[in-house]
């Protein structure tokens, strides 16, 4: 049986989106019959952001992008057995993106009965997981920072445009989204 082979990165600083990565399958097998990378657990499929080395030893992914994370292997075979390298979990921060506040919103508007409670919900996707903040017309809310605003017993009071940031703190970068509440 080959020995395990590993696999390499050819770099040791954080994986920002749109960044070039190598991953390199080591292997000190002589008899090299083949080899296969996979991606969470499956056979990797290519897309137009990677190559392989005419030898299939480097994975180039150019540029990097979020879906690129998780865990990929590399498996080496000889002309009697083959042998898969332990996983390497690939971690490309990026963010925040895809904003967006639940309850979906129809028309750019959440209704909400008097008297009853509503959480707005904002998601975002982002490597490492966003910071969230809100505002409503236009002041903060820090006693609601969280990616959930609650408000409680609805009166009249409460209608307005709730704003919602989302930050990475490893990018610095931000994107907002905003939502009119109509109390009914």
């Amino acid at each position: 049986k080959p020995m395990k082979p590993n696999i390499t990165i050819n770099s040791t600083d954080i994986i920002i989106e749109n960044d070039t990565v190598v991953l390199t399958c080591n292997t000190e097998e002589k008899d090299l019959r083949g080899i296969q990378w996979y991606f969470q657990n499956n056979k990797l499929i290519l897309n137009d952001r990677m190559t392989l080395s005419s030898n299939n030893q480097t994975l180039t992914i150019m540029p990097v992008k979020g879906e690129d994370n998780g865990a990929y292997q590399c498996e080496v075979w000889n002309p009697v057995n083959a042998s898969k390298s332990d996983s390497f979990n690939l971690t490309v921060v990026y963010g925040p993106e895809q904003i967006r506040i639940l309850p979906e919103p129809v028309n750019d508007q959440i209704e909400v009965t008097f008297n009853e409670n509503l959480a707005l919900e904002c998601q975002a996707n982002s490597e490492p997981p966003a910071q969230y903040t809100w505002q409503v017309n236009g002041s903060s809310m820090s006693e609601n920072s969280g990616n959930t605003y609650t408000i409680s017993q609805a009166s009249w009071e409460h209608a307005g445009t709730y704003t919602c940031t989302a930050m990475n703190n490893v990018t610095n970068a931000t994107i907002s989204t905003s939502v009119t509440v109509t109390v009914i």
